[in-house]
């Protein structure tokens, strides 16, 4: 159902599986398959389904690690991906501090909002984090502010020299 030429319909499932939630456990391979449709509300469809299915969908994180590398195109269904990592947990950790560099400022946020959202099980993300609050976005730095308070550092007490 996710896969095929009816793109409505497969966004529909994979929204239908996201209504589920972790109850939906059994549909993570053909998620994290969607995650490669050249559709881009397949993609972002899929990403928020396997975000729904939470730490069950671990298995996805590899095709949600590679749907962060997307072309830029596919920045909504990045940002949506650095989501479902955040709400998959601490495995994304890696990822979700490289994505950090992201050109896009949105997938840098969603990277960050990810971070705050695995909270102390991301500290190896604090010095990314610290550096982020340079960003030149401040939604970047706000979210990377929001993301060190999450992990029990708070951003106020931090010596950021902003240049």
């Amino acid at each position: 159902m996710l896969q095929g030429p009816r793109r409505g319909r497969a966004r529909g499932a994979a929204e239908a599986l996201a209504a589920i939630g972790p109850d939906a456990k059994a549909a993570v391979p053909a998620l994290a398959a969607a995650l490669q449709d050249s559709d881009v509300g397949v993609r972002r469809s899929a990403a928020v389904a396997l975000g729904a299915v939470g730490p069950q969908a671990k298995a996805a994180v590899p095709a949600l690690v590679a749907a962060l590398k997307d072309p830029v195109r596919y920045k909504y269904a990045r940002r949506s991906a650095a989501d479902a990592l955040g709400a998959i947990g601490p495995d994304a950790v890696p990822a979700l501090v490289a994505a950090l560099q992201d050109p896009a400022a949105g997938v840098r946020r969603s990277a960050a909002g990810a971070l705050a959202t695995i909270g102390p099980d991301a500290k190896a993300a604090v010095p990314a984090l610290v550096e982020a609050l340079k960003d030149s976005d401040v939604g970047v730095a706000r979210a990377a502010a929001e993301a060190l308070d999450a992990i029990g550092l708070e951003a106020s007490k931090l010596e950021v020299r902003r240049f």
